[in-house]
């Protein structure tokens, strides 16, 4: 990475001498973010908005391809019974991804026209947990075996249902999207358009922010939740759908998306990536943050030449 001060910096594994293709010839992977010794800059770099430095190449690390695979769907009709699951799930380590939506977003991933999707929503449960289950080569049908068996037996003491499928639709069909996605992207499908509010927040406090949203939209929003860092919190979003070939509705779902943005920003979400008119409200929230953050500014990009008028360096 390049600070604003022109000054080159490696981070992790890459930050030891030679040139890349040294290292490459040496049969050096990256694999290790954090370094050299303490240092962490690239937790910094990720939420500067290219107001410090520019990124101008990174390693990535992919997981292997599974051996077997396996998925199921959970339905419910309020969103709670699925959090609570969810967070058993992470708390245990069971599967190697799953989300939580609404019938109306779930629809929108697995069919394309708009009627076909109200009508699959129509018929889905109000709430579906998507698990998704992954072994390598070592042994990957007893691995499935008894995650499955774990994640039947955590339903049935909740009165849950996993199933391979929900509605005439199988939960590998997911695992098969996520392989080949779709060209354009399907919250559009429901209306032609969309607007998105997106936050951080607590698994169990995900109620309230759909509670929120309902009471402004009714049912006319999608909502999708998905867990991170093994449960420690969790991504919100509330997809508002409209139709791009009406100025009224394209101007309403603008404002109803910042009303809606600021209600949940008061009601506690966390907004990680205050973009636009979003940075204002959320450091807002907590003034005291822009001292510390205008002083990180001062020792990567002094001159303010990067960005500037981004996040709080005005």
């Amino acid at each position: 990475m390049v600070f604003g001060t022109g000054d080159v910096f490696r981070t992790g594994s890459a930050a030891i001498s030679g040139t890349l293709d040294e290292h490459w010839k040496a049969g050096l992977r990256y694999l290790t973010a954090m370094g050299p010794a303490g240092t962490d800059f690239l937790r910094v770099m990720q939420g500067s908005q290219g107001t410090l430095g520019i990124l101008n190449w990174a390693a990535i690390l992919c997981e292997r391809v599974p051996a077997l695979e396996e998925a199921r769907f959970v339905g419910a009709d309020s969103i709670a019974p699925l959090a609570h699951l969810s967070a058993e799930l992470h708390r245990r380590r069971i599967g190697m991804a799953s989300f939580i939506a609404s019938n109306l977003h779930l629809a929108s991933v697995l069919e394309s026209e708009p009627d076909r999707i109200a009508d699959l929503a129509a018929q889905l449960p109000a709430f579906v947990l998507y698990i998704q289950f992954t072994a390598a080569c070592d042994f990957p049908q007893d691995k499935i075996a008894y995650q499955l068996a774990d994640v039947t037996q955590l339903c049935a003491d909740t009165r849950l249902v996993a199933s391979p499928d929900l509605a005439g639709y199988s939960a590998s069909q997911i695992t098969q999207l996520q392989a080949h996605p779709p060209a354009g992207n399907y919250k559009d499908r429901i209306a032609g358009a969309h607007r998105s509010v997106f936050f951080l927040s607590q698994m169990d406090r995900a109620e309230q922010f759909i509670a929120l949203a309902r009471e402004r939209l009714g049912a006319n929003v999608a909502i999708y939740v998905q867990p991170r860092l093994h449960g420690r919190n969790c991504h919100v979003e509330l997809v508002l759908p409209f139709d791009p070939a009406s100025p009224q509705q394209t101007s309403a779902n603008d404002a109803l998306a910042d009303q809606l943005a600021k209600a949940c920003s008061v009601a506690g979400g966390f907004f990680s990536r205050p973009y636009g008119a979003w940075a204002d409200m959320a450091f807002a929230r907590n003034p005291t943050i822009k001292p510390f953050l205008r002083e990180t500014k001062s020792i990567f990009d002094p001159d303010h030449i990067l960005n500037p008028g981004r996040l709080c360096f005005k």
